[in-house]
């Protein structure tokens, strides 16, 4: 068995350990598997602004689109029973807690508050825990887009926890 040295980690390995590189002389990197995770793993906690942005711009081309709707197709025709639940499981609770939560400020059990960002006084009550239909952030509308992305999302954990600590208090 051919084994190779590591620069990185400083240990011998089995050459199946290495990526295969046409430009190096055995045909391998020098860098283990292993190690060559570990650095493009922490390469992209680095640049994580740039690999989000990145993958943004790609998941918006035409290519990618057309892949995702022709991928959306298949799986409602596929299995349109499975889509039917997800859908009305996801949809009746999130219209439930909001109903709960206008019918409770119409009533004046609670009181609307400006954006807890910006201040704005046109605000929405972003629920972080369904199963607590009162307990609220109250984003304006820009926010509470950005709350809810998968990409880039904005940093509302301080939010949440100061809402918590009101609650046990």
């Amino acid at each position: 068995m051919i084994e190779k040295r590591c620069f990185k980690c400083d240990t011998y390995k089995p050459l199946d350990m290495f990526y295969k590189h046409p430009q190096m002389e055995d045909g391998h990197l020098n860098k283990c598997k292993e190690c060559n995770k570990k650095d493009v793993k922490e390469n992209y906690r680095k640049n994580i602004k740039h690999y989000t942005e990145y993958e943004i711009a790609r998941s918006r081309t035409e290519k990618r689109m057309k892949l995702n709707r022709e991928l959306s197709r298949k799986l409602r025709k596929s299995d349109p029973e499975r889509v039917k639940r997800y859908n009305k499981k996801y949809n009746e609770t999130k219209r439930g807690v909001a109903n709960i939560l206008n019918r409770s400020v119409r009533e004046g059990k609670i009181i609307k508050k400006p954006c807890q960002i910006c201040g704005n006084e046109i605000s929405q009550g972003h629920h972080f825990d369904y199963s607590r239909p009162l307990s609220v952030i109250w984003l304006c509308k820009d926010h509470h887009s950005m709350a809810h992305r998968k990409h880039d999302p904005i940093d509302i954990s301080h939010l949440i926890k100061e809402l918590e600590s009101e609650t046990k208090n």
